[in-house]
């Protein structure tokens, strides 16, 4: 059974950050990565967390349209091992304060600026 994309309404922020649930395995985080590969698309943030159902996978990215979030949204509800996806505009200063800790370290993820 495959989720129906959730799209916050406010999601004409040209930086969205998309929220994948899906089942604990290995492949999952390169496969929900891929889409965004295939865009050319090179996230400003990946977190992945694992949970009790599973993993939290938090992909950011800016400069999107509204029609590449559907779409992505879309790719990514039909990856086998994906549960959920929410789509939902991040304001910079959010995403600035997210990743506060990663600034100053080498390779920090998020330190670049929307």
């Amino acid at each position: 059974m495959t989720a129906q994309p959730s799209i916050a309404p406010a999601a004409l922020a040209r930086t969205a950050r998309f929220t994948v649930r899906a089942e604990a395995e290995p492949s999952v985080l390169p496969r929900v990565l891929e889409p965004f590969v295939l865009r050319n698309l090179v996230p400003l943030a990946v977190h992945c967390r694992r949970e009790r159902a599973g993993l939290r996978i938090d992909v950011t990215v800016a400069g999107l349209e509204v029609r590449e979030v559907e779409h992505l949204t879309r790719r990514l509800n039909q990856l086998v091992p994906v549960l959920t996806v929410l789509a939902s505009p991040v304001a910079c200063t959010a995403l600035e304060s997210d990743h506060t800790a990663d600034v100053g370290r080498a390779g920090a993820v998020g330190a670049e600026r929307c």
